[in-house]
């Protein structure tokens, strides 16, 4: 004799019970399936009630022809209300679509019904269930019946949502901190990681697969062979448990980036690296501003120096014209100098007053160009004037190194111009003194035109010793002298 033996299993893996019933007829059959006209039903239903699930049979089209009692427990309802499509009435609006899809689809197929969906209970609070039936089908495969029940899942779907959101946190945690997480299996090489990980390695796309040789392959040539060397000691060593490395990677653009690995080595029973997780962090910005910052000590300490030795050359300048001046004075005091040589000395004492004056004035200018308080003024000046004091000027230092110094005026050149005479006379004065001070013999040359836009130009030009290559881009670096 045939029999339809039904297990019962469910999410814990167990079988809760079996029903087996003599197969004589489909008639009969479908007497022992429908509550209320099998004659053994009181027994079967205790059977079912111990089963914490909703237990439904249901005729070949899907129409419920049977509910255990958890159903109306659940609901609230008598279950013959709920019989043949009643039962859509405590199914969630939106999850109604999705379910009449999955029936058509088992009604072409054949095969087993999975569903999640929301069902009402007496309360009118909606819950989550996994609804999920079985077809029995006769001698010739025809489907005459589903079996079928209810899961409750909704503490697993809250949990799966509580968790969907911490790692969505997670993920926006680690690209705000431009940081990733990752795990290798070091059985197979394979990486896990997590969404944002391969960004920092500069692909606009997540690759489909990364492996350990992937990882390998990113990092900067010169970086490789050190990296994959401390990885494999610490994976040989029974106590290296933790790893931490900075390294370089050359994105697809071409441009370095700085990365920082901080991750920990798992070991199986036999104390043998099985995986390593960690993190991955990007310091680009953190190493450029380390950069900038190794940079700026390295300026300051030059200007430290460059100032230093500003300073001893203005004490050896100021000291030169301060000796004449008192070396003089003291000689002045002798009574029976000539008339002619006191002269002489007055007007030696003078220049070198004349001198320290602008030495002091210099640097009175330089003070008030660091406070950002040097003021320039928009006065008429007159051009001719001032080209003659500085030509007096510098001809004063020439005529003592025994120096020409030739002054050209051009024929458009104008007589007033509207200028600060006082800076203008000053960077005139000062190159071309500087000019005289490097030229051992030969002329320093100053040449005054009008150019293309009416622009005033000093070319200044000399037979000295010039500016070397090297010394060129620190010209108007502050407190920078060439030899």
């Amino acid at each position: 004799m045939n029999a339809f033996v039904y297990f019962f299993c469910f999410a814990a893996g167990l079988v809760i019970g079996c029903l087996i019933r003599p197969q004589v007829s489909y008639q009969r059959s479908h007497f022992f399936w429908a509550r209320r006209r099998h004659l053994d039903a009181p027994s079967s239903d205790a059977a079912l009630e111990l089963i914490p699930q909703m237990i439904w049979f249901a005729d070949a089209s899907g129409g419920i022809e049977y509910f255990s009692g958890q159903w109306r427990s659940y609901t609230g309802v008598e279950v013959e209300r709920h019989y043949g499509r009643g039962w859509h009435s405590v199914i969630h609006p939106d999850d109604l679509p999705g379910l009449r899809a999955e029936r058509e689809r088992i009604s072409r197929t054949g095969r087993e019904f999975a569903f999640r969906a929301r069902i009402r209970d007496r309360f009118g609070r909606y819950r989550w269930f996994f609804i999920q039936s079985n077809p029995q089908k006769d001698e010739r495969g025809k489907i005459v019946r589903w079996v079928g029940a209810c899961t409750d899942i909704h503490n697993l779907i809250a949990a799966e949502s509580e968790l969907k959101l911490n790692r969505d946190r997670l993920q926006l945690a680690l690209a705000a901190g431009r940081m990733a997480a990752w795990e290798v299996d070091l059985m197979t090489g394979e990486i896990a990681r997590s969404e944002n990980h391969d960004q920092l390695y500069g692909y606009d796309q997540r690759q489909a697969r990364w492996t350990f040789h992937d990882f390998l392959a990113a990092i900067h040539e010169d970086d490789q062979a050190r990296v994959y060397e401390e990885i494999a000691h610490l994976q040989d060593s029974a106590d290296g448990t933790s790893y931490s490395d900075e390294f370089r990677v050359r994105w697809a653009d071409g441009s370095i980036h700085w990365l920082a690995s901080r991750a920990q080595f798992h070991r199986d029973a036999d104390g043998k690296a099985a995986a390593i997780r960690g993190v991955l962090i990007d310091v680009t910005s953190l190493k450029e501003a380390e950069e900038s910052i190794a940079a700026a000590k390295v300026a300051a300490e030059d200007a430290s120096r460059a100032k230093s030795q500003f300073l001893a050359n203005v004490s050896h300048e100021l000291r030169t014209p301060l000796g004449a001046i008192l070396g003089f004075q003291r000689i002045l005091r002798e009574p029976n100098i000539p008339s002619e040589e006191r002269s002489q000395y007055l007007e030696i004492i003078e220049r070198n007053g004349t001198a320290l004056m602008q030495l002091i004035d210099d640097l009175l200018d330089h003070s008030r160009l660091e406070a950002k308080r040097l003021s320039i003024e928009n006065i008429q000046t007159d051009l001719h004037e001032l080209i003659d004091d500085v030509q007096h000027i510098g001809g004063m230092k020439a005529e003592q190194k025994g120096v020409f110094v030739l002054f050209s005026r051009g024929p458009r050149v104008p007589r007033k111009i509207i200028a600060d005479p006082t800076r203008v006379r000053q960077v005139l004065a000062n190159l071309v003194v500087n000019a005289v001070k490097f030229t051992e013999r030969g002329h320093v040359r100053v040449d005054v035109d009008i150019c293309v836009g009416r622009e005033l130009v000093f070319d200044i030009r000399d037979s000295g010793i010039g500016i070397r290559d090297e010394e060129r881009p620190t010209l108007f670096t502050p407190f920078r002298q060439g030899d």
